[in-house]
């Protein structure tokens, strides 16, 4: 299975994008992915800007209790930004990611179909991650159950997330 080598792993440090906010939001279950004890997330502040008001709301609030962490954009290089931007075409906050991951090692956290492939190719397949990802995370760190993950990653299709379709064993076999 693809993510088996992120079950072993006891700690995760996650730079997340909006659209895997977005989803995870949409779902209603960022805040118990934020409990899982192996993930530390990260969302940077363009990341925070790109999130609709309820989203950013959210965030704000996990950040505000220590769920999730800030990143603070001052410590990555604003020209390795604009060039990672301007070379893959990407949207801000998937390039705020791809920053933040490539100078602190941390993995990226996206659905977004194009920003999979320049990490996949930049930073390597196991320095990415997506929202089925930590939703399995959680399973297998029993903070959601594997019935819940299956319905929660249906329901961020049903909200219009670009997702692919998973077997439901991919939550319930680990």
């Amino acid at each position: 299975m693809r993510f088996l080598h992120l079950e072993r792993r006891r700690s995760m440090d996650i730079a997340i994008d909006a659209c895997s906010v977005i989803n995870l939001c949409n779902a209603n279950c960022i805040e118990m992915v934020s409990e899982c004890e192996n993930l530390e997330l990260w969302v940077g502040p363009i990341v925070l800007g790109e999130c609709g008001a309820g989203s950013a709301s959210k965030l704000l609030d996990l950040i505000n209790v220590g769920k999730i962490r800030k990143l603070d954009d001052s410590n990555f290089s604003a020209e390795r930004y604009l060039e990672l931007l301007s070379q893959y075409n990407l949207g801000p906050g998937e390039t705020e990611c791809i920053t933040a991951a490539e100078t602190t090692g941390y993995t990226v956290c996206t659905d977004d179909g194009r920003a999979r492939t320049v990490v996949h190719n930049l930073l390597g397949s196991d320095r990415l991650i997506g929202s089925a990802g930590l939703l399995r995370q959680s399973v297998v760190f029993n903070v959601i159950r594997c019935g819940d993950a299956n319905r929660m990653f249906e329901q961020m299709k049903l909200e219009g997330g670009f997702l692919p379709k998973l077997k439901e064993s991919f939550f319930c076999q680990l």
